[in-house]
């Protein structure tokens, strides 16, 4: 839901190899960087990303979440982004897995004698796609595919089969 803490963010700054290792110091060098590197970043053994976006499950699932956050903290989300959901392996969450990013508006109906409008929830308005490129546990990496609109955090996704039309 909105608002609740899921957990924390590792941002992958770039990989490096250890050229000369030591007992108290080491040296290496940058193999790749897709940000600055500096002293006092956290180091990780290295996990190769394997591409297994051919490996989708066609499968007919049921899994709804939310988006908690983008790559580089972006407000306003839209095509080509990379973007974190609240689903990851244990929902059943695969790589190349499609997901359909939507809202549901409502209209707000004021009575006088109540002090909350009564709200009418509309058809859900699809604002784009995304497919995911990473699985974790509890989270997985998505890239926008498709944007009809600004998506932006706390948006609902919902599975959509590779089957399904549009």
């Amino acid at each position: 839901h909105p608002g609740k803490p899921v957990g924390h963010r590792v941002k992958i700054h770039g990989v490096i190899e250890i050229t000369e290792p030591g007992d108290k110091v080491s040296y290496a060098r940058v193999v790749t960087a897709y940000e600055d590197l500096g002293t006092g970043d956290l180091l990780t053994p290295y996990q190769k990303l394997e591409d297994q976006t051919s490996k989708s499950s066609n499968t007919d699932k049921s899994i709804e979440g939310y988006i908690v956050a983008t790559k580089g903290d972006k407000i306003a989300i839209a095509y080509d982004y990379i973007i974190y959901i609240d689903k990851g392996w244990d929902d059943m969450v695969r790589p190349g897995d499609h997901f359909e990013v939507y809202s549901i508006p409502n209209i707000e109906e004021n009575i006088w004698y109540k002090i909350e409008p009564k709200k009418t929830p509309l058809l859900a308005y699809v604002r784009g796609k995304i497919q995911v490129i990473a699985t974790q546990k509890k989270t997985a990496t998505a890239v926008v595919v498709k944007s009809r609109i600004d998506m932006e955090i706390g948006n609902r996704i919902r599975f959509k089969t590779s089957h399904q039309p549009g």
